[in-house]
């Protein structure tokens, strides 16, 4: 995931229900098909990051480091 994805996710995550209305009101199936993966992926990456944490990483640097490639 790019800059420019990570900033869409960001908006589709923080956007209140009726500015996600309008913007799903107003745009074409592509790009609700590109948000639907957006957040597909993000669930994986979310899926990831607790996955590791419940293998009981005791090394909270090493941890850090894994948790770096998922922040937005």
């Amino acid at each position: 995931m790019n800059e420019y994805d990570r900033e869409n996710l960001q908006f589709l995550l923080n956007a209140s229900k009726e500015v996600l209305k309008d913007w799903w009101d107003n745009v074409e199936e592509d790009d609700h098909e590109y948000a639907s993966e957006l957040l597909d992926t993000y669930s994986e990456e979310l899926k990831i990051t607790s996955c590791l944490l419940d293998d009981n990483i005791s090394d909270i640097v090493e941890a850090g480091e894994l948790l770096k490639k998922f922040r937005l």
